[in-house]
């Protein structure tokens, strides 16, 4: 009889840092959504940026996901980590990830290096009608806060949701705002209010299309993969032009079907999910997860102890 392996594990890799307030990339992890099946094993969550590639065995299951994470060179190279991952485990399954390919001046940002999609157990992205792709949206799409406001009935027109980099006085139509570095909570509300969200943030513009609510987007995005690759589109102008602006608004569409037809997408690709993890990890077992959040908070109590004794 073939042994059993022990204290087997399911990691988590996405963007996140504990001061990370990108909302987008903070709720995209399928870990959330789906709690109620993972807590039965031993789940350990990584930022893709600092991943304990030590605590990750060959008969494990990595899930990487989601948020603009494959092809993205910011501050760290995710394809690097991502490539450590799959020479780690042979369980690698990619969830609602996408590409995040910018050109920039006319050149496209260096992203290097590629990595063979052969090699995961499954892989579902963002991107849709990407070749050889399979096409499984943003997991946040299960946010039980999203039918709240696709049933709300909206207070204002019109709110513009601005990643900070862009001041909302470049926007010709004085409007509410809200920064998309913002919490959860505040931001459903904010698109329940509106019926037409402007805004150059992936995630506000999917949650707001999920919300059956109108979006605009400044064309200038389709030099990236993020829009350009989307099931459901903004309407996309010149939005510093006034009259361009106004056109985009009215002519803007509503999605009423995507809620819908995205989570059933993440509800087909979870049961396949199940399906690897219950073939690689025959009995769940909490063990592992008890020693490991164990030696975090020995390793957190050291690190406090060797900083109070810099003090005195």
């Amino acid at each position: 009889m073939d042994s059993v392996p022990m204290l087997q594990k399911i990691h988590f890799s996405k963007i996140y840092d504990f001061n990370y307030i990108n909302a987008g990339d903070v709720f995209a992890t399928p870990y959330l959504w789906f709690n109620d099946y993972f807590d039965k094993y031993s789940c350990i969550t990584h930022s893709l940026s600092s991943v304990k590639y030590e605590q990750i065995a060959k008969d494990d299951v990595v899930i990487i996901g989601g948020g603009g994470l494959l092809n993205y060179n910011p501050w760290f190279n995710f394809n690097v980590a991502i490539n450590k991952i799959l020479d780690c485990c042979d369980n690698v399954i990619i969830w609602g990830a996408g590409f995040n390919t910018v050109v920039k001046k006319g050149k496209m940002i260096d992203f290097s290096p590629s990595i063979d999609y052969s090699r995961f157990r499954m892989c579902g992205v963002r991107d849709y009608e990407l070749k050889g792709m399979n096409y499984v949206p943003c997991v946040s799409c299960m946010n039980p806060l999203i039918d709240y406001a696709h049933s709300a009935e909206s207070e204002n027109r019109i709110g513009s949701m601005l990643h900070p980099q862009m001041d909302i006085k470049e926007l010709p139509i004085e409007m509410d705002n809200l920064s998309h570095f913002n919490n959860i909570t505040s931001i459903i509300n904010f698109i329940s209010n509106h019926d037409v969200i402007v805004t150059n943030s992936y995630h506000c513009a999917y949650w707001s299309m999920l919300s059956n609510k109108r979006v605009v987007s400044p064309s200038g995005l389709l030099n990236g993969n993020k829009f350009r690759f989307m099931r459901n589109k903004p309407t996309f102008c010149d939005w510093s032009d006034l009259e361009s602006l106004k056109d985009a608004i009215d002519s803007s569409k509503n999605y009423p079907d995507y809620l819908s037809e995205s989570r059933a997408i993440n509800i087909d690709f979870f049961n396949g999910v199940k399906s690897v993890i219950e073939d690689v990890i025959q009995i769940p077992d909490k063990t592992y997860e008890k020693f490991y959040n164990q030696g975090l908070m020995a390793e957190t109590y050291w690190r406090l102890a060797a900083y109070r004794n810099k003090l005195d």
